[in-house]
Parts: structure tokens; sequence; C-alpha cells
């Protein structure tokens, strides 16, 4: 699988969070998507909620790094599975 994500949030606070964590945002976005079915994923059923759950991660980081504001919108740029 190869992705890329872009996230989108009104607070420039986060996204300099986001940014200044990239390795942690890595780390907790390739282990998510390292325990994803490929089965599921071939649907748009399982591509929403793979995109609900990195919302969900990047906004875990976001919180446990003391920001205070939240990513609002997390978007699959590209999706490629073979």
């Amino acid at each position: 699988m190869q992705l890329s994500i872009q996230v989108m949030s009104r607070d420039q606070a986060v996204i300099d969070l986001v940014v200044d964590n990239d390795p942690m945002v890595r780390h907790v976005l390739l282990d998510l998507l390292g325990r994803q079915e490929s089965e599921v994923l071939r649907g748009r059923v399982g591509k929403e909620a793979l995109q609900a759950e990195v919302l969900k991660s990047l906004n875990t980081v976001v919180e446990d790094q003391g920001g205070s504001g939240e990513v609002e919108a997390a978007y699959f740029t590209s999706f490629v599975m073979q």
C-alpha cells in the first residue's frame, strides 16, 4: 500500500504541531496502516473507516503533545494498493 495524506486545520498551531512531531505522526500512522486488512480497504466503506481512524489518531497525537486545537480533516490524496 502506498498512501499520501493531507491534513486540514484552521488553527496554524495545530498544523505546526503535526509538522514538528513528524516522526511520531509517521510512527502512529504506519502502525495503524500496518494493522489494516487489504480486502476491507478495497471498498469505499473500508477507506472511509480508515480515514476516520487516521483523523482520530492524529488528534490523539495533538492532544498528547499539548495541542489545544484539533485536526479537522484528513484526506487521502493518493491511495495505491497492489
